[in-house]
């Protein structure tokens, strides 16, 4: 095969396979998620929720992706089994790496 022929391939760009392009969306979707509404999505965190005695620690992670990128919409969180929305949220401190770190 004549050289010119081959393929060339970019590594910059996300993966062809519809999965791992998925999560490449939903990785950015997450980074930019964390950056509008100041919550560390991901991490290890103590959070104490409004009106609940007691702190709480766990991974903090998105119960289902916002349907708009608005910090005026809650987010529905969760901590294991525990669901919430953002507005529940009294205070939040990171205590522990984010996942792959």
């Amino acid at each position: 095969m004549p050289k010119d022929n081959q393929l060339d391939l970019d590594f910059r760009a996300p993966a062809e396979d519809g999965y791992a392009s998925w999560q490449w969306d939903r990785r950015e979707a997450v980074e930019q998620i964390v950056k509008l509404w100041g919550l560390p999505v991901g991490r290890q965190v103590r959070l104490r929720r409004t009106g609940i005695d007691g702190d709480f620690e766990g991974r903090l992670e998105l119960a289902s992706m916002p349907v708009r990128m608005d910090r005026r919409l809650p987010l529905e969180l969760r901590m294991g089994k525990m669901k919430f929305s953002s507005g529940e949220v009294e205070t939040c401190s990171v205590i522990g790496p984010a996942e792959g770190e």
